[in-house]
């Protein structure tokens, strides 16, 4: 374990010395190991005591305080999503000091069970490459809410990526849920025209949208791109583009549609795919569309589904099908809009 000294101390412990928007978080912490390495810094998994407000074990991701623009730009969208269930948890920052340099660190919610692409490698070490379909339902699921719920208030993430979703839960259950992560690219949709990032590509080359790569747009549809891509990679175990490097990569997306053609996929996953890897941004699905495809769901789970998803934000979730559902009364406070979900005894088909 790691020692170290804070800023502020209070009786000698460390505490988290700042907070906002409700993200009060006192408590004394210590690192125990690195568990991860990145251009913002480092994240390390930590213990913490002497309050209830904060779990026994966190991660917290440190930077440099003269190089933690990453982290504050993190920090700046996690406290406008706190409460998502589908987006990482955050309890605060804190300010601590090492070899007379201060640090920034984010205090956050550790995944146990690692990262989705952790969980795409442990399925393809086996004799089948990609995850369960239904296990990537899930995962989509949660995903796409969080997205709906960001993209409701003009935050686009730039990078969305397995690495990017944590699974918190036990590791290796199938049981975790997925959480979106790592806001340190993202930006506010009124900022993401290419005048605002001076030429800078956001994001990994092949989760790149069509739109970024050629015209440096970051809206909300290419996050969808970038999901899309996602997706595939988990019930395939494959990428979108096998190429080894980015120049080559960003060609093929300047050039070509994605061929997501496999046996892996089912009639209603490939559907979901192609509306999500549209190239035109215009036309490609939202997140107000897709989230609600036969590929997750169908009308006689849909109360179910909204009720569980629509809690933590009450003007977030309004919902739409052929017929319009009449769902005030289960979901009290929600506002509603249309959504389409197919007959539930039609498009069930599997492909061979």
């Amino acid at each position: 374990m790691e020692a170290h000294s804070a800023l502020k101390r209070r009786n000698g412990k460390v505490i988290a010395s700042r907070s906002s928007n409700n993200m009060e978080a006192y408590s004394s912490w210590t690192r125990v190991k690195v568990i991860g390495n990145g251009s913002f810094g480092r994240v390390y998994l930590a213990i913490s005591s002497g309050d209830t407000l904060i779990p026994s074990t966190i991660a917290v991701k440190s930077a440099g305080f003269y190089r933690c623009k990453s982290l504050r730009n993190e920090m700046y969208f996690l406290r406008q999503l706190q409460g998502c269930p589908h987006v990482i948890g955050c309890f605060g920052v804190d300010f601590t000091e090492k070899g007379g340099k201060v640090i920034y660190n984010i205090l956050l919610e550790y995944a146990e069970a690692g990262s989705l692409a952790n969980r795409i490698r442990q399925f393809n070490l086996g004799r089948c490459r990609g995850l369960p379909e239904a296990e990537a339902k899930d995962h989509a699921r949660s995903v796409l809410l969080g997205l709906l719920h960001m993209h409701s208030l003009g935050i686009v993430h730039c990078d969305i990526k397995p690495g990017n979703i944590l699974l918190v839960g036990p590791r290796g259950s199938g049981k975790a849920a997925a959480k979106i992560a790592d806001f340190g690219l993202a930006l506010q949709e009124s900022q993401s025209d290419k005048n605002t990032n001076s030429g800078r590509l956001r994001g990994t080359p092949i989760y790149m949208a069509p739109e970024v790569v050629l015209d440096e747009q970051y809206g909300p549809a290419a996050d969808i791109w970038s999901f899309g891509c996602t997706v595939f990679e988990v019930i395939t175990g494959k990428t979108v583009w096998e190429l080894d490097e980015d120049i080559y990569v960003l060609c093929k997306i300047r050039l070509e549609s994605p061929n997501i053609c496999s046996n892996k996929l089912s009639r209603q996953a490939e559907d979901f795919l192609r509306k999500c890897l549209v190239r035109d941004p215009r036309v490609r699905w939202t997140a107000e569309d897709s989230d609600m495809n036969s590929f997750f769901v169908y009308a006689d789970d849909l109360l179910e589904f909204i009720t569980h998803t629509a809690r933590f934000e009450p003007q977030v979730y309004v919902m739409h099908t052929g017929d319009l559902f009449n769902l005030k009364n289960a979901c009290a406070g929600t506002t509603y809009c249309r959504l389409e979900v197919p007959d539930a005894n039609s498009g069930n088909e599997q492909a061979t």
